[in-house]
């Protein structure tokens, strides 16, 4: 999960799939883009090894707690 108010994520290369809890899995390539929602789970997987993201979260300093 992310501690913070608005986490957006670009597609800029490559294809990829993300799972959002509570939500059905989206496929993603490059020109795509997605916001997750504060305090959700999220998980990219299936990425190309080609993949490229461009993520933005405000405010810039944040915290990731990492699901095991």
């Amino acid at each position: 999960t992310h501690d913070c108010d608005i986490l957006f994520d670009f597609v800029m290369a490559g294809t990829m799939t993300l799972s959002v809890e509570g939500e059905p899995d989206f496929q993603l390539s490059a020109g795509d883009a997605f916001v997750v929602p504060p305090g959700r789970v999220a998980q990219f997987h299936g990425c190309s090894d080609d993949l490229e993201l461009m993520e933005v979260a405000l405010p810039s300093a944040f915290s990731t707690t990492l699901a095991r």
